[in-house]
């Protein structure tokens, strides 16, 4: 597994490089650090084949919020970020 993109540090610095392999040493320091996500190399694995299929979960999760403003600005997010992820796939 490899890097994407690199990780830098609060300061901009790059603390590891685009194309360095992770090793489970590296990894390990990163959790340390409290870095919450890498870009890693290759191709995407949709947790969902179909962009429909996730955009039915969710309507199903929030069609049982009752409805409150702040559920539906939620839905509404999260329906542009599934859009986002996936395109015109």
């Amino acid at each position: 597994m490899k890097l994407a993109r690199p990780v830098e540090n609060e300061s901009g610095i790059a603390l590891y490089g685009a194309g360095m392999e992770l090793t489970p040493a590296i990894i390990e320091r990163l959790k340390a650090m409290g870095t919450e996500a890498v870009f890693i190399e290759g191709a995407i694995e949709y947790r969902f084949p179909k962009k429909a299929d996730y955009l039915a979960v969710v309507e199903t999760a929030f069609s049982k919020t009752g409805g409150k403003a702040i559920n539906a600005n939620l839905r509404k997010i999260m329906k542009a970020h599934v859009e986002a992820i996936y395109g015109s796939r």
